[in-house]
C-alpha cells in the first residue's frame, strides 16, 4: 500500500523530470505549459484589481478610511480572507478552463510520453489525425469542465466550513488527479465503466496524486502551471500497472 501511496505522491515529479530529461516529451509540454501560465496570470491580474476594489468598498461601507491602525487591520484582514477564496477560485476555475484549451495538447503529451515509455506502439506524429481527436478532446473537455463546475461549486462552499474544507480539498485534487490520468484513458480508449473501475481499484496510487498536488498548493497557482508534469506523471503511473499486467483494453492504432 506505501509503494502504491508513493508511486502517486511522486508522480508531479517524475513527471518533470522526464520533461526535464527527454526533449521529445518536453517540446510537447511547451504548449500547455504556456496556456496555464497565461491563465493564472490573468486570473491573479483579474483579482488585484477584483479584491482593492472589494475592500475599499468594504471599508468605505464600514466608515474606515485613511492610514490608520484600525484601518489598516481590517483591511489586512478582509483581504487575507478574500484572497484565500479568491485562490480557491482562481485554481479550480483556471483548471476547468485549462481543461479545454490544453485538452487537446494534454491528450498528445499523455500519448508521447507512453510511446517512449514503449506502453503503446510508437507511430510518427499525423496531424489528420491530430485535429480529428482534438475536437473530440475539446467537446470531452466541456463535458468534463460543466460536470466538475458542478462539483466545484460544494467544493467551494465546503472549503469555508471548518474540518469540511479539508474533505473539500481533498475531492478537489481527486478531481484534478483523474483528470490528469483521464488524458491517458483517453489514449487506451477506454469506457467511463472502466475509467472509474480503474479509479476504484487503484485509489491508493490516486491518493498519492493527490497528495503530490497538495504540495504545490503552498505557491499559488503552481498546481495548474504543474499540470502537464502531472499529465505526463499520471502516464508514468499507468504504463507501471501495465507492466504489473493490468488490462486497459485495445488501443487503436488507426
Amino acid at each position: 500500500m506505501t509503494t502504491r501511496v508513493w508511486l502517486g505522491l511522486s508522480h508531479v515529479l517524475t513527471g518533470a523530470q522526464l520533461i526535464l530529461k527527454e526533449k521529445s516529451i518536453r517540446k510537447w509540454a511547451l504548449i500547455p505549459f504556456l496556456i496555464d501560465i497565461c491563465l493564472v496570470f490573468i486570473g491573479v491580474s483579474i483579482g488585484i484589481g477584483l479584491i482593492s476594489g472589494w475592500v475599499a468598498s468594504a471599508l468605505a461601507f464600514l466608515g474606515l478610511g485613511g492610514t490608520g491602525f484600525l484601518s489598516g487591520t481590517v483591511s489586512f484582514l478582509f483581504s487575507a480572507l478574500l484572497w484565500v477564496g479568491y485562490i480557491i477560485v482562481i485554481l479550480y476555475g483556471t483548471f476547468l478552463i485549462s481543461t479545454v484549451i490544453a485538452a487537446p495538447f494534454n491528450s498528445l503529451l499523455a500519448e508521447q510520453t507512453l510511446m517512449y515509455l514503449g506502453a503503446i506502439e510508437r507511430q510518427p506524429f499525423q496531424l489528420k489525425k491530430w485535429l480529428s481527436t482534438s475536437v473530440k478532446m475539446l467537446f470531452l473537455g466541456l463535458i468534463k469542465s460543466a460536470l466538475f463546475a458542478f462539483f466545484g461549486i460544494f467544493i467551494f462552499i465546503g472549503s469555508f466550513i471548518p474540518i469540511v474544507n479539508v474533505f473539500s480539498s481533498i475531492c478537489a485534487l481527486l478531481i484534478m488527479s483523474f483528470d490528469s490520468m483521464d488524458y491517458s484513458f483517453e489514449v487506451y480508449e477506454l469506457g467511463l465503466r472502466q475509467r472509474l473501475r480503474f479509479f476504484q481499484e487503484h485509489f491508493a496510487e490516486f491518493f498519492g496524486m493527490a497528495g503530490g498536488l497538495a504540495f504545490t498548493l503552498f505557491v499559488p497557482g503552481l498546481t495548474v502551471v504543474l499540470l502537464p508534469c502531472s499529465v505526463v506523471g499520471a502516464a508514468l503511473v499507468i504504463s507501471q500497472k501495465k507492466k504489473l499486467g493490468d488490462s486497459f483494453g485495445t488501443r487503436r492504432n488507426s
